[in-house]
């Protein structure tokens, strides 16, 4: 009997500690703001259904012939991305500078 009474216990505080970090998690993600990003809320529906697939590029067949065609294909894709990740901020250097991040360096 003493053996159930532990695994009993086991199972209470696992599921107190669960329901401890599943709150945790739930009070970061809204005081973040991450959940006004979250497309997958139904108020986002209409929205879901505007986002438009680039379709200027062609997806690339993973199981065709590796030649020339492909390779430019390859090439062009890889540009596309390298010029529209380079275009956000986000991944610019200039976010990380000194003056960007308010340190003064003497």
């Amino acid at each position: 009997m003493n053996k159930l009474n532990n695994f009993g216990l086991f199972v209470l505080i696992v599921l107190i500690i669960t329901s401890i970090l599943a709150g945790i998690s739930l009070y970061v993600y809204r005081k973040s703001g991450a959940y006004s990003l979250d497309l997958s809320r139904p108020g986002y529906q209409k929205l879901r259904q505007d986002i438009k697939k680039d379709k200027t590029l062609k997806d690339i067949d993973l199981t065709g012939q590796i030649d020339q065609d492909f390779i430019d294909h390859v090439n062009q894709k890889f540009d596309y991305y390298q010029t529209n990740t380079k275009a956000n901020l986000v991944f610019n250097a200039q976010v990380l500078s000194d003056q960007s991040l308010g340190v003064d360096v003497k």
